[in-house]
């Protein structure tokens, strides 16, 4: 995003702020070269900005959007589940009701 309108800028004949822009072009592409092509070295850094629920793929132009969805969905397949679904309800209950408690910010209850 902020590459594309960096580039329209560029090209809206800038007569005192084109080597600044020039410039920022330049910085962007030497430092995020690999996440700006979507190299396989980067691909952490894409599934977390996909995830996140503000971004999601938003900052991607439409003909890099399909690959980077794809490549979303194969790291959520990779993932193993966080609970065992053959535990008793007991046992689950007990570990929502703890992390339940966790942003609870009253005093603890007493406990016997």
């Amino acid at each position: 995003m902020l590459q594309t309108k960096l580039q329209a800028m560029q090209h809206n004949m800038l007569k005192h702020c084109e080597p600044l822009v020039v410039e920022l072009l330049e910085g962007l592409e030497r430092r995020f070269d690999k996440e700006l092509k979507l190299s396989g070295a980067a691909s952490d850094k894409i599934i977390t900005a996909i995830s996140h629920p503000y971004f999601n793929l938003r900052w991607l132009t439409d003909d890099k959007k399909e690959r980077c969805r794809e490549l979303f969905i194969q790291a959520c397949r990779q993932c193993e589940p966080v609970l065992d679904l053959d535990s008793s309800e007991a046992s689950q209950s007990q570990v929502f009701d703890d992390v339940d408690d966790f942003f609870d910010y009253a005093p603890p209850p007493l406990r016997d």
